[in-house]
């Protein structure tokens, strides 16, 4: 009888012992993708291995975020969460949860106090909110809010606060309930606008989603459309809202009064610099054309330095917080500029249309890409000053994009672009038929030519380390770069551009890569490795994915098709595109870089074969 009492006293210490972690994600989930589920598996396994000698159930959820916290709605509702729930339908431990969506929480914070407030008194809920590592700049700004939360930090893919690695994990130390976990095996390059822009390209998006959503991408014909969702900014404010209004009109007003007085005592006192002043020759080492913003058409509106100054998270969480102080008009005209201004962002930048003026009487239409230093003041000087060098060091050549100089308003660097199409060259592609393009006397001579760009860019000492088809632009004829659909004989120039890893001899060791994807063997093995001829197979690759409309390797991981180019092995061919341009490939993608071709090489047997399409339709 003792003995029974004893077990059953030991099974109900072991049940109190028991408890649930619970994993939650928080994302737009435009699309869901295998990062966030690579996230969770991650963040699973690292609880695990704290929890060894503990009793546990780990459960997973994903949250997607409400219409009201995304900045920009690429997929309705019901698509995404459909999307998500495929995503996780095999999965025995991972659910959706659509709290947000459906507004059961207004936001993270409110969903996890709902969790932890509805548990049972025997139970024992610890919820771990897991995040990607590049977000870490937006939790920075509020960390005290978030430490007191369990929140695991996952770094597994490229993030531009890369160099401050050990800074970040120091302060996440400091935080008992935070966590580090970093993974090196996965795709650099997942990122949903990655995937978006992929897909509207018509390449396969296999590589960064699960087979069920690729079916579904085709059965549904999924479109991303780029909706601006600032409720805030768009609906008629009540009566309530209306005094709430005529306050915060009487505070801006005293606010306004203290800042005219605050002024007046400034042009008595020097003011203290809110930010690390950058000046660009202190870590420019070339001549180049320095470019006073005020030669740029609304640089120094806040409302154009707002882009360049916050991501669309931070925006998005300040346009719903001040959207009720700008009428319905504001509102539409601010949308409106912006999507006309907007080229394009990435990691680091953002490229907006502005207007140059070179002199009194002439001002030309340029792409200004723009980069805010802020914290990340070493890392993004670095890349700012590779971009830089590159196209300054090959301006000229009509295959590389254009540059007019540079300069620095503030704490944000910019260049200053030739303005190229707005439309991308792997979007436009997904209109053209492959077997049109290898044909196509004027397709390939604008192919020729950007191989003569390439060399160019080789004789002035640039390795570009990131030639993919992410990174060539469209040059259209005449001012009409805003235009959508358009044939290969509208087409000037197709341009090399993004020299933002790009190395010379003496620097090359101390970059990061690009996309190894496309990489040479003995680069892949070795960055330092990297000569003209691994430019050379990343234009070969470039070709095949022009030829053939989707990655090299595309039935496998950036980490499986580095292993495979390591093993010699190449992307399979087959008979759809002629022998000669197969043949150009695989001289270009020769194990031995002494046995490859160079740039000189490439461009000339690339001319050759174009010549002989002329003959051919003239015999």
């Amino acid at each position: 009888m003792e003995e029974d009492q004893k077990e059953n006293t030991t099974l109900q210490q072991d049940s109190k012992e028991e408890k649930t972690l619970l994993i939650v994600l928080f994302s737009e989930f435009q699309p869901i993708h295998y990062g966030h589920l690579k996230m969770m598996e991650l963040a699973r396994q690292y609880l695990e291995d704290q929890n060894k000698d503990q009793h546990i159930n780990i459960k997973g959820m994903l949250i997607p975020f409400s219409k009201t916290q995304l900045y920009f709605q690429y997929l309705e509702d019901d698509v995404r969460l459909r999307m998500i729930s495929l995503a996780v339908k095999a999965s025995s431990w991972i659910a959706l949860n659509d709290s947000l969506v459906d507004k059961k929480a207004k936001n993270q914070k409110e969903f996890i106090a709902q969790i932890t407030s509805k548990k049972k008194e025997s139970e024992s809920i610890q919820v771990y909110q897991v995040m990607s590592l590049d977000k870490y700049q937006n939790v920075q700004k509020s960390i005290e809010g978030y430490a007191i939360q369990n929140i695991i930090f996952v770094e597994y893919r490229f993030t531009y606060e890369e160099d401050q690695v050990e800074e970040i994990k120091a302060q996440i130390q400091s935080q008992s309930r935070f966590h580090y976990i970093k993974d090196n095996s996965f795709d650099a390059d997942i990122h949903s606008q990655v995937i978006r822009d992929t897909y509207e390209g018509g390449f396969d998006i296999s590589l960064y989603v699960c087979p069920d959503i690729v079916k579904f991408h085709k059965s549904q014909n999924i479109k991303y459309k780029k909706n601006q969702t600032k409720d805030g900014g768009s609906k008629k404010p009540s009566n309530s809202k209306k005094q709430h209004n005529k306050s915060k009109d009487i505070q801006k007003d005293l606010k306004n009064k203290q800042s005219d007085k605050q002024d007046e005592s400034a042009q008595k006192q020097p003011a203290k610099p809110q930010s690390k002043p950058i000046t660009l020759k202190k870590f420019i080492d070339f001549d180049f054309n320095q470019i006073d913003s005020k030669k740029l058409s609304g640089f120094n509106e806040v409302s154009m330095l707002q882009k360049v100054e916050k991501s669309p998270e931070q925006s998005k969480d300040e346009n719903n917080d001040s959207g009720n102080d700008e009428t319905e008009e504001e509102s539409k005209q601010m949308t409106s500029q912006k999507s006309k201004d907007f080229l394009g962002s990435g990691l680091q930048a953002r490229v907006i249309s502005m207007k140059y003026q070179i002199d009194e009487l002439n001002e030309i239409e340029v792409a200004v890409k723009m980069v805010k230093f802020n914290n990340q003041i070493s890392r993004r000087q670095a890349t700012f000053y590779r971009d830089l060098r590159g196209v300054w060091k090959c301006r000229g050549h009509p295959n590389i994009v254009q540059v007019y100089g540079a300069g620095n308003y503030m704490d944000i660097g910019y260049i200053v672009l030739e303005r190229c199409a707005k439309q991308k060259f792997k979007n436009w592609l997904s209109s053209q038929a492959p077997q049109k393009l290898f044909v196509d006397f004027n397709f390939m001579q604008l192919i020729t030519n950007l191989a003569s760009g390439c060399e160019y860019m080789s004789k002035m000492g640039i390795l570009h380390r990131d030639l993919q088809i992410n990174n060539i632009l469209i040059k259209l004829k005449g001012n009409y770069q805003d235009k959508e659909n358009f044939d290969i004989e509208e087409i000037e120039h197709l341009k090399v551009s993004d020299f933002g890893v790009s190395a010379i001899e003496e620097d090359k060791a101390n970059i990061v890569k690009g996309s190894t994807r496309h990489y040479s063997p003995e680069s892949i093995e070795d960055k330092v490795n990297y000569t003209e001829k691994a430019d050379v197979f990343s234009f070969g690759a470039l070709l095949y994915e022009i030829f053939y409309k989707h990655w090299v390797f595309s039935d496998c991981t950036v980490s499986e098709s580095c292993l495979k180019t390591k093993s010699g092995e190449l992307s399979p061919f087959d008979d759809t595109i002629p022998s000669q341009i197969k043949e150009i490939i695989q001289l270009t993608w020769k194990f031995n870089p002494k046995e490859r071709i160079t740039f000189s090489c490439l461009t000339q047997f690339l001319q050759h074969y174009t010549n002989s399409l002329t003959q051919l339709k003239n015999s």
